[in-house]
């Protein structure tokens, strides 16, 4: 993860199947990995996370604990417009 981050990269992509899950192989770790990638990297790569974020509730959390970027990949095939639930949405598709 930090010979990741020192590259001269935009952003790094961590998908793991689920945002707010744990370490796989520690029961006692539920601290989402995402999460613990930008608290480890953050600071020299923007992280962009993704796993199961579904509703604009889910996806504001996320962005509330810091993680700059979000993937939205199943909502977006499901429903195009997703956006659009997005409350605060600007008449334009804008946020």
């Amino acid at each position: 993860m930090d010979k990741l981050a020192d590259q001269d990269l935009d952003y790094l992509h961590i998908s793991v199947g689920g945002f707010w899950n744990g370490l796989i192989h520690e029961d006692n770790n539920q601290t989402s990995r995402v999460v613990m990638f930008h608290e480890r990297v953050g600071g020299r790569v923007p992280v962009m996370g993704v796993g199961m974020l579904r509703t604009p509730d889910e996806v504001m959390k996320a962005f509330e604990i810091g993680v700059p970027l979000i993937a939205l990949g199943r909502e977006l095939i499901m429903e195009p417009q997703w956006y659009k639930n997005i409350p605060y949405t600007k008449q334009d598709g804008t946020f």
